[in-house]
């Protein structure tokens, strides 16, 4: 038998991938469904989807469900890889990159946190000499993508369709 088969890492790393893809996957699938048009209608206003009888309260648990259990997943997959978890795994930086890596994207679309994270995690690797600047260069991303796209990265096309588009 082949050793990558049952070789424990790679083992680990197409259970990851899998569940990677489903990850992925999973939120096109769902807009598709009744129960995602509900979603997007309590996101829009909660007032009108109360007012034409969706149960806004279970729409809302359901969302931060099926967020907690995808976020708990991501934190056994990191515990299995390092092996402990502490305190200091998960410190205020870490969690500022995350909220950068949704800033520069776009939080409005399904790609952008995808898109942002590709971003501030491969500048630094292009420009390599500047590894002590990368702090102020990811800020400066920021600031620029917040100034003049709003929408994030994922949003530029739709920005520049609107200004430059038919009129």
């Amino acid at each position: 038998m082949d050793a990558w088969l049952i070789d424990p890492p790679c083992r680990a790393a197409r259970v990851l991938l899998f569940c990677l893809l489903g990850r992925l996957t999973a939120p096109t699938g769902v807009t598709t469904l009744e129960s995602g048009t509900t979603l997007k209608a309590v996101a829009q206003s909660h007032v009108v989807a109360s007012s034409v009888g969706i149960n806004e309260a279970f729409y809302r648990i359901l969302a931060v469900g099926v967020g907690c259990f995808f976020v708990g997943l991501s934190g056994a997959f990191y515990a299995h890889y390092n092996l402990i978890i502490g305190p200091d795994s998960f410190n205020l930086a870490a969690t500022l990159w995350f909220v950068m890596y949704v800033l520069v994207g776009g939080i409005n679309s399904f790609a952008g946190p995808i898109i942002g994270a590709l971003v501030l995690f491969l500048l630094p690797e292009v420009f390599r000499d500047l590894k002590m600047y990368t702090p102020y260069i990811s800020a400066g991303i920021l600031l620029i993508v917040v100034y003049l796209a709003p929408q994030g990265i994922a949003g530029l096309p739709r920005l520049i369709s609107s200004k430059y588009g038919k009129r």
